[in-house]
């Protein structure tokens, strides 16, 4: 019994437990690796919300951009009169 639980120890050591949790789909690639796979729908998700982000970002700039010069040309009204 002391053997078989050294011999277990020691091909613990040389032979740990996989813990990596992704699917195979051919026991030699993960999952995420392959077409279509969760890596490319992560790489879609964060194109398409990159896109969204910089849509935003020109809008909330034309927003800021025609409130500034507003703001600026009803300043140089009021200085004229």
């Amino acid at each position: 019994m002391k053997i078989r639980g050294l011999l277990t120890n020691v091909q613990s050591y040389l032979f740990p437990p996989n813990l990596d949790f992704r699917g195979r789909v051919n026991n030699d690639e993960p999952t995420s690796g392959t077409e279509g796979g969760a890596g490319e729908k992560v790489k879609e998700a964060v194109t398409k919300s990159l896109g969204e982000g910089m849509a935003t970002v020109e809008e909330t700039a034309k927003t800021a951009a025609k409130k500034v010069k507003d703001t600026l040309s009803s300043h140089h009204e009021r200085e004229d009169l």
